[in-house]
């Protein structure tokens, strides 16, 4: 699946959390936005692992277990 596909799936509130952290964030980190986004859409969807409890993707401190980030909405995949 990708990332363009995991959208459709998420509720009316996640995705626009998702389409504001991918525009007003993770795009400004590069010289351009637009194809950033657009290149963003077609890579494929993966879960992440936390990194010492912080989301990989935003950098965002996450609490013991959260399913999804708070703040870019990925699916986070805790050890067991």
């Amino acid at each position: 699946m990708t990332n363009k596909e995991h959208l459709a799936t998420l509720s009316s509130d996640e995705w626009v959390q998702r389409v504001e952290w991918l525009y007003h964030i993770y795009g400004k980190g590069f010289t351009q936005t637009l194809l950033a986004v657009k290149d963003w859409l077609d890579k494929e969807y993966k879960p992440v692992k936390p990194y010492h409890g912080v989301c990989p993707v935003c950098y965002l401190i996450l609490a013991e277990g959260e399913e999804k980030c708070r703040r870019c909405i990925t699916d986070i995949e805790w050890d067991k």
